[in-house]
């Protein structure tokens, strides 16, 4: 089985490689307001505005460091 892996805080989760569609290079993000502490932002990912999810914040960890893209 092969698995995508990856670590929130002390902690390494894996997806397995099958269940996962894509893996993007890094992105900035615009700021979505309105919108519960652990969404990162969103993107446009193939013409479509897709929201991005901070899985530190969202288990309970310091939320990763952000590249946020300026207002145009």
């Amino acid at each position: 089985m092969l698995l995508l892996l990856f670590d929130v805080g002390s902690n390494r989760y894996g997806l397995e490689a099958s269940e996962v569609i894509e893996v993007t290079p890094l992105v900035c993000l615009r700021a979505a307001p309105h919108t519960p502490a652990y969404v990162a932002g969103v993107f446009n990912y193939r013409g479509v505005v897709t929201p991005v999810i901070d899985l530190h914040a969202l288990l309970g960890e310091r939320p990763v460091r952000r590249c946020s893209a300026l207002a145009s």
